[in-house]
């Protein structure tokens, strides 16, 4: 079964922007798995991408497009 799934900003926030938290990690696994299709919008992807950018922490781990 295919879902579709959408995080709000707020959902990111609570967790800290910890990508690699165990909720995150499941999810990463199902959108590779084809189980599960990550919605998102432009304003979404500005605001988690703008924190990326401006995180010390998270230099060099992601890649941005």
């Amino acid at each position: 079964m295919l879902y579709y799934v959408f995080l709000d900003t707020n959902i990111y926030e609570e967790s800290n922007f910890s990508f690699g938290n165990g909720k995150f990690t499941k999810l990463k696994e199902m959108v590779n798995a084809g189980n599960v299709v990550l919605l998102y919008n432009e304003v979404i992807y500005r605001e988690v991408r703008q924190h990326i950018v401006n995180c010390p922490l998270c230099q060099g781990h992601f890649e941005l497009v």
